[in-house]
């Protein structure tokens, strides 16, 4: 299970939670019989990510100020621009 939550500081979180179906002691440890299913609920560990978080707007702004000032080619360019606008016509 993940949870992403944007105002925690550890912003993602992966939980090793789950259902196991359980083997029933027998001749041939059977999962195919329905009525011998038993189930193994786990709760293990949390592992926190470390994300390097920056804030998007931020990063806009400064690669559009990047791109006048010095030049450079802007990342979302005009190519970019029409595959997007042909997407959301229902184009491509």
């Amino acid at each position: 299970m993940v949870v992403y939550d944007d105002t925690a500081e550890n912003k993602i979180a992966i939980f090793d939670k789950g259902i196991d179906r359980m083997a029933v002691i027998g001749e041939h440890m059977d999962f195919d019989q329905s009525h011998f299913v038993q189930f193994n609920h786990r709760s293990g560990d949390v592992l926190l990510p470390k994300v390097d978080f920056q804030e998007p707007l931020k990063v806009e702004i400064e690669h559009f100020i990047d791109c006048i000032q010095n030049g450079t080619a802007c990342i979302t360019g005009i190519e970019h621009a029409k595959k997007v606008v042909g997407i959301l016509a229902g184009h491509e």
